[in-house]
């Protein structure tokens, strides 16, 4: 996952009061869930949901992915997803966040602060010796990352072929149907859906595939059955699909 950081705002990227206000209560309700939450009955949902993955045809036929590094509480640990796409020779790429330079202006003309790419690891031995953030998050270091494949802003620009995201609140529309999106909330800063909406245009510019957007969530962050619908502005990316603490694949994925 990426920590929360400070950023700049636009018309090309603010949201309404109205909206910003229902995202921050979600935020809160679901916050509140996960506070609760033993950490067993995390452990065991990271279990379900990488077993889940890792014999999963698209996950497998996949040649190059992306997957957040997870936080150490309250949150789906992907180290066994990025392990197992390591060693059977994936290109494994990992969030970083930097500071912004006007190479990173969307279409829209939005710069923020800082964004985010994604970077590719070397091996095991690379993604077993990242150090954590302040935020307990293993992270890449700047150091060297001229040196590594980049999806957006490098020399050497890699493709995905599957995304795995975090957030904070997902729902499944049409209730999990295999033509259903799913919608997402995340923490607010909008590294994701800057990289999403960066990343399409570049598939378009070279008439390339765009990647299975696919988020992880424990069963907490899930809205089901009648619940307060994941609020969603403009810029706000739907997924192809979801995959749930339970072992549960849903979406069009």
């Amino acid at each position: 996952m990426t920590p929360p950081s400070t950023s700049t705002s636009s018309s090309a990227m603010h949201p309404s009061p109205s909206l910003k206000t229902a995202k921050s209560a979600l935020r809160k309700v679901i916050k509140a869930r996960l506070s609760t939450l033993q950490t067993s009955s995390i452990e065991e949902q990271s279990t379900a949901v990488s077993n889940a993955i890792i014999s999963w045809p698209k996950y497998q036929a996949a040649k190059s992915i992306s997957v957040y590094l997870s936080m150490p509480s309250a949150e789906l640990s992907t180290a066994a997803i990025v392990r197992d796409a390591l060693v059977k020779g994936k290109k494994v790429f990992v969030p970083y966040l930097h500071l912004a330079t006007e190479r990173d202006r969307g279409q829209d003309g939005y710069l923020p602060k800082r964004c985010m790419d994604m970077v590719r690891l070397h091996g095991l031995e690379d993604f077993e010796g990242l150090e954590n953030d302040s935020w307990g998050i293993p992270t890449v270091a700047d150091e060297g990352v001229e040196k590594r494949e980049r999806v957006l802003g490098g020399e050497r620009e890699g493709q995905l072929d599957l995304m795995l995201l975090p957030g904070v609140a997902f729902q499944p529309i049409n209730g999990g149907n295999e033509d259903g999106m799913v919608r997402r909330l995340g923490h607010g800063m909008g590294f994701y859906d800057f990289f999403i909406r960066r990343y399409r245009a570049k598939t378009k510019e070279v008439a390339g595939e765009e990647p299975l957007l696919v988020a992880l969530a424990l069963k907490e962050q899930v809205l089901e059955n009648g619940d307060a619908e994941v609020p969603l502005g403009e810029h706000d990316a739907m997924l192809d699909g979801l995959v749930i603490g339970d072992g549960r694949i849903l979406g069009k994925a």
